[in-house]
Order: C-alpha cells, then sequence, then structure tokens
C-alpha cells in the first residue's frame, strides 16, 4: 500500500517498486483516513506512508496502524528526513523511515530483490 497525496510519486512508486522488488502494490491511497478505513477490511503487510499530508499526517497514521490486527509494517516517507522525524517515527511504531529522493537505494534492506 502506498499512502501519499502527491500523485506523480505514488504513480512513480507503484510502477517502479514491483519492476526492482518482490512487492505488489495492491493499492494506493491520497489519503491517510482513507487508507485506515480501507486497512481495517483489507489487511496489508506493508505500508508506505508520506510525512506531510492534510489530514492525518503520517506519524499518526502510524500510531493508529499499531491498533491493528495484524498490524502492518509501516515505513515513513519524507523529503527531509531530519533526525527528530526519525526517532518520533521509529517511537510511534515505523518499521523504517524512508528518504523519497534514496526511496530505492533506502528499501534495499526491508524487501528481497525482484527475482529474475
Amino acid at each position: 500500500m502506498l499512502v501519499d497525496d502527491n500523485r506523480e510519486f505514488r504513480e512513480v512508486l507503484a510502477a517502479l517498486l514491483p519492476r526492482i522488488f518482490d512487492v505488489e502494490i495492491i493499492c494506493t491511497f491520497e489519503r491517510a483516513d482513507a487508507a485506515l478505513e480501507h486497512l481495517h477490511t483489507h489487511p496489508v503487510e506493508n505500508v508506505l506512508v508520506d510525512y506531510k499530508m492534510p489530514g492525518i499526517d503520517g506519524i499518526t497514521f502510524i500510531e493508529r496502524t499499531r491498533a491493528l490486527n495484524p498490524p502492518p509494517r509501516v515505513f515513513l516517507v519524507s523529503f527531509s528526513p531530519f533526525p527528530d522525524l526519525r526517532e518520533t517515527a521509529l517511537r510511534a511504531g515505523a518499521a523504517g523511515v524512508i528518504n523519497k529522493t534514496e526511496v530505492q537505494e533506502e528499501l534495499k534492506d526491508h524487501f528481497p530483490p525482484l527475482k529474475s
């Protein structure tokens, strides 16, 4: 699952990630509240969520996913993952904090490569 209010970024990641990693992008959302509602009835293993979005931000989204059973593995994505944000996200339950400009490189430690 991808959650980001930037349509272009969502579309690029949705097209790119399955070509590089052994992952399937099941759904994308522009808003975190809609993604949370979907997760209550359609569990997923992994979520990439943007930090700054209208309505619910990425940190709040991460905190709320902890109540799901089972909770997904959530990665916070940001153009500027400064140290305080990284610490806050990890405390909230994030599996990692990913820099948007280096998403391919930073995700390789978390997802298996695509088998050739």
